[in-house]
């Protein structure tokens, strides 16, 4: 996954995740200093509103890190659940989709807010948040479309789309959109 912030380039990739001048392309710095076998990062990181950069590990873990010198704030592990797909952020929010099937809502200290666990399927990818409705949309494998209340964590709704879910929804003129592997493409 990759993020531009203005003049750096933040890239998740293997067992690391770089920040790279978009001028030079020089690496800044590297997380973690020396890779480990069970850190890997595939998804595109996020800026929170307080200037932190948050980065799901299939470790089973949402690390928090300095933008500017690659250490490390915090990190948090509900116990179980690679963090495959992007975590989204907004405000004093931190949403992060688990493989576990949960969604996790964090303050920006890490601490959590509220889960979600209704879904019988992992999460793979960044939730999409509805800020009119207060809601947030998550596609999961087990062929449900999501949509969470982003206040309590509950469900609001979800409806079968006959075919694992692993992209990100697109809302446009409130009406969703989504592919999936049941060969359709849904509004």
């Amino acid at each position: 996954g990759v993020l531009v912030d203005g003049d750096v380039s933040y890239v998740s990739y293997n067992q690391y995740v770089y920040a790279i001048g978009v001028e030079d392309g020089e690496m800044r710095w590297r997380y973690p200093e020396k890779g480990e076998t069970t850190k890997l990062f595939f998804a595109q990181p996020a800026l929170t509103e307080d200037g932190q950069l948050v980065i799901g590990s299939y470790d089973s873990n949402l690390y928090s890190l300095n933008p500017e010198s690659g250490t490390e704030n915090w990190s948090f592990n509900p116990g179980n659940g690679r963090f495959i797909g992007a975590p989204l952020t907004e405000g004093d929010r931190i949403y992060a989709p688990s493989a576990s099937g949960r969604l996790y809502a964090l303050d920006l200290s890490g601490k959590e807010v509220w889960r979600f666990e209704d879904a019988e399927g992992p999460f793979w990818a960044q939730p999409l948040l509805d800020l009119e409705r207060q809601a947030l949309y998550l596609s999961s494998m087990d062929h449900y479309l999501y949509s969470v209340s982003t206040e309590t964590g509950q469900m609001l709704w979800k409806t079968n789309l006959n075919g694992s879910l692993v992209g990100t929804p697109v809302l446009d003129n409130g009406v969703l959109y989504i592919g999936g592997f049941g060969n359709t493409m849904n509004a």
